[in-house]
């Protein structure tokens, strides 16, 4: 749960996709831990504003996996992202893909 403060300087909107799913893997929460030092690199962000934030609301982000692009030595996995006010709210969906370097099993 992310409780976004007023601030008069970085609008509301900015704010949203930058705690909720703008940000490195850091922002993912328990993804960065479960993924390691297997991460080569985040490649890809898009998102949709689909309501406005305002200074107050709390913030509601989820991530799942979407899919799962499986290469030689290494893998894309895409991140569905969407984010809920505390009305239940939809107010934006997104996407995240990352470069992950495959691991050996044990």
């Amino acid at each position: 749960m992310s409780n976004i403060a007023a601030s008069a300087v970085i609008p509301a909107r900015w704010r949203t996709a930058c705690r909720c799913c703008a940000l490195p893997p850091p922002a993912a929460g328990i993804f960065v831990h479960v993924i390691g030092d297997s991460l080569i690199a985040f490649i890809e962000q898009s998102s949709k504003f689909l309501k406005p934030v305002y200074p107050g609301d709390t913030l509601y982000p989820s991530l799942n996996v979407a899919a799962l692009t499986a290469q030689r030595t290494t893998g894309v996995v895409t991140i569905a992202v969407t984010v809920h006010n505390q009305k239940n709210e939809l107010v934006l969906t997104g996407e995240q893909k990352y470069l992950l370097r495959k691991r050996n099993p044990k």
